[in-house]
């Protein structure tokens, strides 16, 4: 019986270590595979109409939305017919980050949207730069 159980436990341990994940689908592609619609067929290649809805994670750690297969290349890839939306902040908000974190800290990068001048910041070296429309 200790040996059906040791021989149990060790089949099904290997096979949820290395075994994909799929949420509302039967079919995953990718390490973890959550279909939003729950469209995707049980079997076989998914559409891209029906993808459309659907969020992986790869073995590389990349991360598709509305694609199932990101490029290797790309930490995210949102395939979409809809736009990317940044945080919002005010211009206090904006001046808590400075506050909130180290100020060893690299936060080259950081971008947000100002609700208050209607420009995206970005944080280069040591301050925010904007990009402004007219």
């Amino acid at each position: 019986m200790k040996l059906f159980l040791l021989l149990l436990t060790t089949t099904l341990s290997s096979y949820c270590c290395f075994s994909q994940v799929g949420i509302n689908t039967s079919n995953p592609k990718a390490l973890l595979h959550i279909d939003g619609a729950g469209d995707n067929p049980t079997s076989g290649t998914i559409s891209e109409s029906a993808q459309k809805n659907d969020v992986v994670i790869t073995s590389s750690g990349s991360i598709g939305i509305g694609t199932i297969d990101p490029a290797a290349y790309s930490s995210l890839e949102i395939a979409s017919d809809k736009g990317l939306r940044l945080p919002q902040l005010t211009n206090s908000q904006i001046s808590e980050l400075d506050s909130a974190t180290d100020a060893d800290e690299n936060k080259n990068g950081l971008t947000v949207f100002n609700t208050e001048t209607n420009c995206i910041n970005f944080w280069v070296d040591t301050e925010w730069k904007k990009i402004c429309g007219n």
